[in-house]
């Protein structure tokens, strides 16, 4: 039997390595006919021979939900239902730390397993080798030990529940091929699922879910659903019998990319590798087979395996398991109801993590399907998270190159580089998340987008965490690049439109991804597609964007949209082609601005650029600051039925006159925030521009988060089927740019540039006009998101640099600074203002949140969410949002336990630095221990302290913003 050190040398060095672009041949084990005599049973190849591993602390307080619901029922519910052993092996699990970075991410989590009760110790390298004398930890800075991880037999699982499934009713019908999904259009327009087809029958449903793993594109196609994930090769090998490695925890060393799962007395060795093999022929007729292993791909993971258990070196290899995978854009399941058919639902592209996620994940679709939401906020799963592409096609965001000569796909420069899947380097931002600088990572060979589950930041992902390797919101600079010159607007005519038109799927050849952009004002989108465009990318001159780049900006990417983190002194910072980490025959670069600026993100520490953005927060406080924020949603609810519409939909009383501009949120009906936006009265018109459609009757523009702007399209337009409400929804999202001048000068700023009178009396707070600024027409609206006296500038997107270059003109005497999202994160923190999906999220209601203001309880009016606000308040708070500060000068990200006279009472949601009172401020939603409500008076009577990785610093708890907590300066009081 070959030995795994055998295997590594006798691999041939000269074997040509394949390009993804160019596919790989399908390699059964087995002679004959493929496996097909098992497709569609319950426990098929994905499942079978899965690795089974169970974490149960992840950088998301959803996933730690979802994993304890998923062991509760492994390891009890099922047998004691079923009286069949689920095979569940409660061995523990260990988190291997190379690094100190990594190090502290463990010590994050461990302060996160306080909350929900889960053991877990950091140890050191010494106590490590005495859990586990086979391994070496010479290169080690310690590790996390979780005793009750373990791992989950998949047959067993599989069978135990597929007895309690019949049990309670459902019938399981197996060898039953599907062979299309029949579709109808209702009376209102509206697609809806009908039935599905197979070759024995049809079976009428209105309901449909695609588990289909890797041929969930295929099953997608039969409804016309895009599906974004891709199918690739993954693979583990299993040792002969090692002694001494009987009861060993399971091991994941995420910055080699490896796993050890503990196979009685053997090991499987598993991994995600840089250069991952593409299935891009998916067949029907591969059944639940397998491949062939490509050893040259391997290599990677034994390496890996021999330097931490080096025992492997001379143990012998028993068999091996090569199969498919789905991976998504994001490193994210696939979940919720389509956006483009009603009743066809996802629970797929679980990126090998379906055994630990399965049992919350199937929970929390139980309840999407039965009362239309999950309980949990399931944003970072949601298929509506995924934006939509020219021509409705259903994209994921990725880092483009633009080298301007074709196509270049260049994600995120990593230290720890990626591997090329279809993924957005860091999916998380201040919006979704509202940390400071974070390592959310992505690991060497994994594919992760972490963070779109708020407070979550970490090193890596995959079963798991991540390696020392990313921002908050991927750093970006990329080239010349949009869409072809047609229109990006999406339109629901009435209720009876149930999605934009879209264009028949077609097969691409060569690249395995397609990239398009477009322009949006002085900001850029930056779009990925994981499926075919229906035509050629072609570019444009960009010049809002490299006017930008030129004057010292550090580009983030956020759900493909390219915007402003920072301006530092350190000139032009392009992101270069991407490099494949050195795979497919590119050359791995070795250093460059942006892969600089990158490896200074690597730090639980604040950043050398973190007084690069203290002095673009002093500066909006003290003179004014202009933000880009252009990637932001922008939508046009016209109609008869608009008013009826708005007052269902927005929790605020948004019916004032033409003119005024109403903070509001948009509820489910369990009260949870689905968004917080902006809704301005618009005057009805005859004449249609880019500032305003035509119309009679009532229409409102709203501005939305853009990293919750295909989300907030979803729901509107989900409402507006489900109530039947007759109204056009526009999106004019790329049609239109966003520049917010914000701070004391703000107004002698922009009354030297605007064509309008800017007095308080004639431009009040909460008002906008149509006005010219620089001889350009522009919408200006009178709000801050950051605390300070100042106005917004909606531009069409033409008129989007003249306007800027006028406004930095204008603005040099007065002091005025370009700033990015960094600062404007720290600033709205300050000064109490809520991000969507982090401290304020779906299973979070106003009045938890502290947004009763936004909710017309007093009228009579109903609203949507409006009997659950009602019915929390007759029965009390049972959790309420508190703000603190620490007086010490140490940086928080979110997660950190909370506690309250020696009890955890909740954890953080989002923390920065607040550099104008110069202290950490945190947000996070407390319990009491005993079950009672969250009165005002147990907030304030207890004594606080939040945990940072294992330490504890004594915070002060506050129910006001502790800067300008009377909301003077919005209203130009200095």
């Amino acid at each position: 039997m070959a030995s795994l050190s055998r295997a590594l040398r006798g691999i041939a060095a000269t074997r040509p390595r394949q390009s993804p672009a160019r596919g790989w041949g399908l390699r059964p084990l087995v002679s004959g006919p493929g496996p097909t005599s098992e497709k569609s049973v319950p426990y098929q190849r994905t499942l079978k021979d899965t690795a089974g591993l169970l974490w149960q602390l992840r950088p998301s307080d959803v996933e730690v939900e979802l994993l304890a619901h998923t062991r509760q029922v492994v390891s009890c519910e099922l047998e004691e239902e079923t009286g069949l052993h689920t095979g569940w092996i409660q061995n523990g699990g260990l988190f291997i730390a190379s690094s100190q970075q990594r190090l502290d991410e463990y010590k994050r989590l461990m302060s996160l397993g306080r909350v929900y009760g889960i053991e877990s110790h950091v140890l050191s390298p010494g106590e490590t080798k005495a859990l586990y004398p086979l391994m070496n930890v010479e290169d080690l800075y310690g590790t996390l030990y979780v005793p009750h991880d373990g791992t989950m037999d998949p047959a067993g699982t599989c069978t135990s529940l597929a007895r309690a499934a019949t049990a309670r009713g459902a019938q399981i019908i197996e060898n039953c091929p599907v062979t299309g999904i029949r579709v109808r259009t209702d009376d209102f327009g509206v697609r809806r699922v009908a039935a599905v087809e197979t070759e024995h029958g049809s079976i009428r449903t209105p309901c449909v879910v695609n588990c289909a793993g890797v041929w969930a594109r295929a099953v997608g196609r039969m409804a016309g659903v895009n599906v974004p994930l891709v199918a690739m090769h993954h693979a583990y090998v299993v040792t002969e019998r090692i002694e001494g490695i009987q009861n060993m925890p399971n091991v994941r060393d995420h910055d080699a990319s490896v796993y050890l799962r503990l196979q009685g007395d053997a090991l499987s060795v598993g991994g995600y590798e840089t250069n991952p093999i593409f299935w891009e022929e998916v067949s029907d007729e591969f059944a639940f087979g397998l491949f062939d292993l490509d050893w040259d791909v391997f290599t990677q993971h034994i390496e890996g395996a021999i330097n931490r258990v080096p025992v492997l070196e001379k143990t012998g290899i028993k068999s091996t398991v090569c199969g498919p995978e789905s991976f998504t854009p994001d490193h994210k399941p696939l979940m919720g109801e389509a956006p483009e058919l009603r009743g066809f639902f996802l629970g797929c592209g679980f990126n090998s993590a379906g055994m630990m996620l399965g049992g919350g994940c199937g929970q929390q679709l139980a309840y999407w399907i039965v009362h239309g939401r999950p309980e949990k906020d399931m944003h970072s799963y949601d298929i509506r998270r995924v934006p939509m592409g020219a021509g409705g096609w259903a994209v994921a965001a990725l880092e483009w190159g633009g080298g301007g000569d074709g196509l270049s796909l260049s994600r995120v420069q990593l230290k720890a580089e990626l591997r090329p899947l279809c993924v957005r380097g860091c999916y998380r931002s201040r919006e979704a998340s509202g940390l400071p600088t974070a390592l959310c990572e992505l690991e060497r060979g994994e594919a992760s987008a972490l963070g779109t589950d708020g407070p979550g930041c970490s090193l890596g992902l995959t079963n798991g965490l991540p390696p020392p390797g990313l921002v908050d919101a991927p750093l970006r600079g990329s080239g010349p690049l949009s869409l072809p010159a047609s229109s990006h607007k999406r339109d629901i005519s009435g209720s009876v439109l149930g999605a934009p038109s879209r264009h028949p799927a077609q097969p691409w050849k060569g690249a395995p991804y397609a990239v398009a952009a477009a322009v949006n004002g002085v900001g850029v989108r930056t779009l990925t597609s994981v499926v075919p465009l229906p035509r050629p990318v072609c570019s444009l001159c960009l010049a809002p964007q490299q006017e930008l780049r030129a004057r010292g900006c550090v580009f983030q990417e956020r759900h493909g949209w390219e915007r402003p983190g920072w301006f530092g002194a350190q000139g032009p910072a392009p992101v270069l082609p991407y490099d494949y980490c050195g795979a497919y025959g590119h050359q791995a670069r070795e250093d460059y601005t942006y892969g600089r600026l990158l490896g200074q993100e690597y730090t639980f520490s604040f950043p050398p650029h973190h007084d690069v953005i203290k002095k673009e927060c002093l500066a909006c406080r003290g003179a004014a600051a202009v933000f880009d924020m252009s990637y932001f949603g922008k939508f046009f609810l016209v109609g008869p039925d608009a008013r009826k519409a708005a007052d269902w939909l927005f929790s605020a009383d948004v019916s004032r006159p033409p003119g005024s501009t109403v903070y509001t949120c948009m509820l489910n009906h369990r009260g949870g925030t689905e968004s917080d936006l902006t809704v301005s009265r618009l005057a009805p018109g005859p004449q249609a521009s880019p500032l305003a459609p035509a119309f009679e009757g009532d229409g409102y523009y709203l501005a939305v988060g853009g990293a919750a702007a295909q989300h907030n399209w979803s729901h509107i337009r989900t409402v507006l089927q489900d109530r039947k409400f007759w109204c056009q929804l526009i999106d004019s999202s790329e049609d239109l740019g966003l520049i917010s001048v914000q701070g004391p000068a703000s107004r002698a700023i922009l009354q030297e540039l605007l064509e309008a009178d800017l007095s308080d009396d004639a431009f009040p707070f909460s008002t906008h006009k149509l006005v010219r600024a620089a001889g350009h027409l522009v919408r200006a609206v009178r709000l801050s998101f950051v605390g300070e006296l100042g106005w917004e500038l909606h531009a069409p997107r033409p008129s989007c640099l003249p306007v800027y270059q006028a406004l930095m003109t204008a603005g040099a005497k007065h002091g005025l600074v370009n700033a990015g999202y960094r600062a404007i994160d720290s600033l709205s923190i300050e000064k109490g203002y809520r991000h969507w999906h982090a401290d304020l999220r779906a299973d979070d209601s106003p009045l938890e949140a502290g947004l009763a203001f936004t909710c017309k309880l007093k009228s009579s009016v109903p609203f949507l969410g409006r009997e659950a606000l009602e019915k929390q308040r007759a029965e009390g708070l049972r959790r309420r949002l508190v703000g603190f500060t620490v007086d010490e000068k140490v940086p928080m990200f979110g997660l950190e336990a909370i506690w309250r006279n020696g009890q955890v009472v909740g954890h953080v949601r989002r923390a920065d630095f607040g550099f104008t009172i110069n202290k950490t401020l945190a947000y996070g939603y407390i319990r009491d221990p005993s079950g009672g409500p969250v009165s005002l008076d147990f907030v304030k009577s207890g004594d606080y302290a939040l945990e940072r990785m294992g330490v504890t610093h004594a915070a002060q708890a506050h129910l006001k913003s502790p800067f300008d907590p009377d909301n003077k300066r919005v209203k130009g009081v200095y």
